[in-house]
């Protein structure tokens, strides 16, 4: 395991110093896999869980995750999503990183708990909402352009943008 471990930390000192995207690339790439597996741990596991914190969580991986793809999409330039700008990445990352701090804090409140009396349609009540955050979130940054900016084009940060990030830490 050791071995593992200090082979890839060599990998990616390597990768970083050649191409430091193809490293984010990489990244994320790993951390879209293991959203993706928690997502299906967790559905597989639903009818097991007496509340509805685990259910939160797995659908905070899987709406994540879909936010993460559009990020990494950005990232690579690809010819799918051709108008998508840095300052739209940026824009993506910090809407998954909200959905994500928002649901491990309110994800407690749900321990112990379930949104319905035999809690048979928890995994609907909880998908809709996400489904319908993780929607807004696409159509103003992608369609819209009402998401607030996060790059300023000349190799800074807006002030929404920093906050955010301010505000996330503070809320993880």
């Amino acid at each position: 395991g050791i071995a593992i471990a200090v082979s890839l930390l060599v990998f990616f000192i390597v990768v970083s110093k050649q191409n430091f995207q193809f490293l984010i690339i990489i990244i994320e790439l790993a951390s879209l896999a293991i959203s993706i597996a928690t997502f299906s741990l967790v559905w597989n596991a639903r009818w097991n869980a007496k509340d509805t914190f685990l259910a939160a969580i797995g659908f905070s991986f899987l709406f994540t995750a879909v936010l993460d793809a559009f990020f990494t999409i950005a990232l690579i330039d690809s010819s799918v999503l051709r108008d998508l700008t840095m300052d739209n990445s940026i824009q993506l990352w910090i809407a998954a990183r909200y959905l994500q701090c928002i649901t491990l804090l309110v994800a407690f409140l749900l321990i112990g708990r379930t949104l319905t009396e035999d809690g048979k349609y928890d995994t609907t009540i909880l998908a809709l909402p996400y489904a319908a955050i993780t929607g807004v979130f696409l159509f103003s940054i992608l369609f819209s352009n009402i998401f607030p900016a996060c790059d300023t084009f000349n190799g800074g940060y807006t002030l929404f943008k920093i906050a955010s990030e301010v505000v996330i830490s503070i809320i993880l």
